[in-house]
């Protein structure tokens, strides 16, 4: 039986390999011909080894001016008094030379080399193996989680030399790889040995196997494989622009360092040093972020990412940090104004093969250095706090991800991480502004409101519901500071009627309706009458939860998985078949279409509310293809008026609403004319929020 003995010393050959001229114009070399030897791994039995090692780099000279091979013998030096046996070297540099005639038991040194022309030799670190029989054999692994595994194996014929030895294990991604893969040593040899490793990523397939290490070589046993499961990640409302992770890559926990990596690295286990094997530019959210390939979501809508440079200092400005332990681990807790909280610990970082437990903490964002690509931003933790800087992009570091909120199923975009709130007009009233230009929250432009103004469009109200903590049990009146672009439609005080208006009574989710028709910003604030005097300023949160325009009529629940969307006709439209038995779309009964059929009852008007993505920025008519099933209330075109109709101009969330009265489905579809034709088809996005009745 062969056993694998690994060896991963690099002699950098610092001098050059000169040459004088002789009579016969002998010349080794006038260049630095070899860069590196390095002595490799070795397989062997008790009588006989097969060695590796790598020579760089030969390629620009012909074969016949040099000899590659290892020196061996049981002089600690073999170089001085070795055995030199020939080898075979490739085009990549690898050097194998084969050993035979061992004594079993017997210690030997070996070093790969390189000679010139036969005048110049070089040589390798010197490393050693033992000619033994000694086995070890790799066991299935136990307690197999999505970032945890035990390993476990036994030793054989080691009994006699345990004192001598140690043991461990090597793990990759690939069965190729286990031999210079992540080491686990054990503390203490023995024959029977198991190791829980962590730090591993979920869903992932990784190979094994066991050693016992003599003097500088290992001997490995059998591989084995096994597959962690999957994991979803939680995560947390910080009140900023993206939710972030519970726990770092890799890790169950919060207070698990997971997995420390080079930026860029997809594989995770990359462990070169030079800045050339990582990717220079940023990566954050594109198919080369890190965690692109990883099924950390389950069934959310959106997809996790590293962060980027601005979410880190979202992070750190828009929270307090304090210096705590969790589990007996020191790390930073950022607390948000909203209450929420997450703990990173710290987690030093990794060099090569070499992992540094520092009292600090790196954590890769996926944004380089625009002062030197040799580095990366990255959040940088002590006992002093966090801080943003940057890291050299071969170093190993953590990764806590981020990711967008779920998009909600009804109104317009939110983006509560642009909204400013507290005491801003030091009246002891508490608002949060979402758009205003007048009280220098700096919230009154497209790009730093919390709503988008273009989807602002309503002809009846508009109705935002909103959550707040913080109250400490008190009551206030609360009212809509609004004025639509036009301002046409204005309030700027409580209104007993409600209109606009709420009472608050302790922490909760309430909902304002403000009545009239207009569209775009002119101001859009919500005002808390002497909160801030009753409850304290610092205490208070308000998130806004959804913002409607002309929520009207019940709403029935739709299931888009049913949803048939496309250039179904083949006439340029894009389609999205609620029911229909005439299109081919095979919608038209219960069992595939997406509302309950034996609700849609309306006397007054139907509707549908949905939102549309991949379009561009020019306007396309859109409408209800519509019949009850009596066929007593029918659409079948778009309509000036807007009965049944609207106009879609980027993506966004739109309702249409059609005047009658009717029950059930004779045929319900959005038509939206030549978007297909101008984006394809296939790029549009349409998800149905509900059917509305009145």
């Amino acid at each position: 039986m062969k056993h694998k003995i690994l060896t991963s010393i690099v002699l950098l050959l610092s001098v050059v390999f000169m040459a004088a001229c002789s009579d016969d114009d002998y010349n080794a070399s006038t260049d630095a011909v070899v860069k590196s030897i390095t002595t490799g791994d070795a397989a062997v039995t008790a009588i006989s080894a097969t060695t590796h090692g790598v020579v760089k780099d030969l390629s620009g000279m012909s074969s016949d001016r040099y000899v590659v091979g290892t020196v061996y013998g049981v002089n600690p030096d073999p170089t001085t008094a070795g055995t030199k046996q020939i080898g075979a070297i490739d085009e990549l540099g690898n050097v194998t030379a084969e050993l035979s005639g061992l004594t079993e038991g017997t210690t030997y040194y070996y070093a790969t080399y390189v000679t010139l022309q036969g005048k110049v030799t070089k040589y390798g670190d010197v490393k050693s193996f033992v000619a033994t029989d000694a086995d070890v054999a790799t066991l299935a692994a136990t307690d197999v989680t999505s970032c945890h595994a035990t390993l476990n194996a036994q030793a054989a014929g080691v009994d006699d030399i345990l004192s001598s030895v140690s043991v461990g294990f090597r793990y990759a991604t690939t069965e190729e790889g286990v031999e210079e893969g992540v080491d686990v040593p054990m503390d203490e040899a023995t024959a029977s040995v198991s190791k829980t490793v962590k730090g591993l990523l979920p869903s992932t397939t990784y190979y094994y196997a066991a050693y016992t290490k003599l003097g500088d070589g290992y001997i490995f046993g059998n591989v084995q494989r096994f597959t962690t499961k999957a994991q979803t990640m939680e995560y947390v409302d910080m009140g900023v622009s993206v939710l972030w992770a519970k726990c770092n890559i890799g890790a169950e926990t919060e207070s698990e360092t997971g997995i420390l990596a080079g930026f860029g690295d997809q594989s995770f286990y990359n462990r070169s040093t030079s800045n050339d094997d990582y990717t220079p530019w940023d990566i954050a959210g594109t198919e080369e972020d890190m965690i692109y390939n990883l099924h950390i979501d389950g069934d959310a809508k959106m997809k996790s990412t590293m962060p980027t440079e601005k979410q880190i200092n979202e992070l750190v400005s828009k929270t307090t940090q304090s210096i705590v332990e969790v589990d007996g681990v020191s790390g930073v807790k950022f607390t948000a104004k909203n209450g929420n909280s997450i703990f990173l610990p710290l987690t030093g970082y990794r060099s090569g093969d070499v992992t540094t437990e520092a009292a600090v903490g790196y954590y890769w964002s996926g944004t380089v250095s625009t002062i030197d690509e040799g580095f990366a931003k990255s959040l940088v933790l002590n006992s002093l706090g966090s801080s943003v800087g940057i890291s050299a992009r071969n170093l190993g570091l953590a990764i806590r991800s981020v990711r967008e909120e779920e998009p909600v199923e009804e109104g317009i975009t939110i983006r509560n991480y642009n909204g400013v709130q507290g005491d801003i007009q030091n009246n002891g009233d508490y608002r949060f502004d979402i758009y205003n230009q007048w009280d220098g929250s700096n919230t009154g432009t497209d790009e730093t409101s919390v709503l988008i103004p273009s989807e602002v469009k309503f002809n009846e109200s508009i109705s935002v519901t909103f959550s707040i903590t913080g109250t400490g049990g008190n009551s206030c009146e609360a009212f809509m500071t609004f004025a639509d672009g036009g301002w046409a439609t204005q309030n700027w005080s409580y209104n007993a009627d409600g209109n606009g208006s709420c009472k608050i009574n302790g922490d909760g989710t309430y909902t304002m309706t403000l009545k009239g028709q207009g569209s775009g910003l002119g101001v859009f604030a919500l005002d808390f009458v002497g909160l801030s005097k009753l409850a304290g300023a610092d205490n208070l949160n308000v998130k806004i939860v959804k913002c409607v325009m002309d929520d009207w009529g019940t709403k029935l629940p739709f299931d888009n998985a049913k949803l048939v969307v496309g250039d179904i006709e083949e006439n340029g439209n894009v389609r999205a078949d609620i029911y229909n038995q005439w299109d081919g779309s095979n919608t038209g009964d219960q069992d595939h279409c997406g509302v309950d059929i034996s609700k849609v009852v309306f006397s007054k008007r139907i509707g549908v509310t949905f939102s549309v993505e991949g379009t561009d920025d020019k306007e396309y008519q859109a409408y209800l293809t519509f019949a009850d099933s009596g066929w007593a209330t029918s659409n079948f075109g778009y309509n000036e008026n807007g009965n049944g109709s609207c106009i879609i101009k980027g993506d966004g969330t739109y309702t249409i609403s059609l005047a009658g009265s009717g029950s059930g489905f004779g045929v319900c579809a959005i038509d939206i004319l030549k978007l297909g034709e101008a984006v394809g088809a296939d790029k549009v996005k349409v998800r149905i929020a509900c059917i509305r009745v009145e």
